[in-house]
């Protein structure tokens, strides 16, 4: 009898052993516009981050996304914050969401003021709603853009060249996550890098929306925030990046 005592219990450690446990699934929203869900970005993020996991954490990656969006529309119509609100009902609360801004937004004066108060809107909402906050920085649009060709404005900070959208763009994200409490994605300082690499594309045609390769750059910056692991060469990808612009992409973190 004591035997078969044993026996059980052995058996029982070893199904305890052999049996991963899954502990955790960490569930993320995007929000944003078709910077962020052209070529699928918001599927790639959750590839790259479950084909990287340690085998204890899952991640689901959902996105609410609108085209041509400000933050400002989503603030206002409480779409975002409806929707996380429902999921918290439902059960499946969002641990992580990540809001992008339209790209030009920040150099109108009536947008950029209705941009601030969109950030702050949803600084007090992330406190409320206990979710982690994250704002990834838009990129330059390409040199030859119309963008920088516009008239000077008054209402407008006039740019001229990739590097001064860029610069731009950093200080105003920086700026936002030291007001608002939102962790800054710095997306445009790696973008501003590939740009000195011929061998990256990082545009789609129409010079301003990513092309593959960008919404790639675009989920790896999200996968070193969230994950808060640099992407390495060990860097396991799906199977439509070539290695030569996996290493090419991955270069721009170190």
């Amino acid at each position: 009898m004591k035997h078969l005592k044993l026996l059980a219990l052995t058996l029982s450690l070893l199904i305890l052993v052999q049996v991963p446990a899954y502990a955790e699934t960490v569930r993320i929203l995007m929000a944003g516009n078709s910077y962020t869900f052209y070529n699928n970005m918001p599927q790639t993020l959750e590839n790259l981050l479950n084909m990287n996991s340690n085998g204890q954490t899952t991640y689901e990656v959902k996105k609410l996304t609108r085209g041509g969006a400000k933050l400002v529309h989503f603030a206002k119509d409480k779409s975002v914050m409806n929707y996380i609100a429902n999921n918290i009902d439902a059960g499946t609360p969002f641990d992580i969401v990540i809001f992008q801004e339209q790209s030009t937004a920040i150099f109108y004066t009536e947008d950029r003021l209705a941009s601030l108060s969109a950030f702050n809107y949803f600084g007090d909402e992330m406190k409320k709603f206990g979710f982690k906050g994250y704002v990834v920085s838009t990129w330059p649009r390409r040199a030859d853009s119309d963008f920088y060709r516009q008239p000077n404005y008054s209402n407008l900070t006039n740019m001229k060249t990739p590097a001064e959208m860029g610069d731009a763009l950093i200080t105003y994200y920086d700026e936002i996550q030291s007001r608002y409490g939102l962790k800054h994605i710095p997306l445009v300082r790696y973008w501003m890098k590939g740009l000195k690499n011929d061998d990256l594309n990082l545009y789609n045609s129409d010079g301003s929306h990513p092309s593959n390769i960008g919404s790639y750059l675009y989920a790896m910056a999200a996968y070193e925030a969230i994950t808060g692991r640099r992407p390495g060469y060990n860097l396991q990808t799906p199977n439509d990046l070539t290695q030569s612009q996996k290493n090419d992409l991955i270069a721009l973190f170190n």
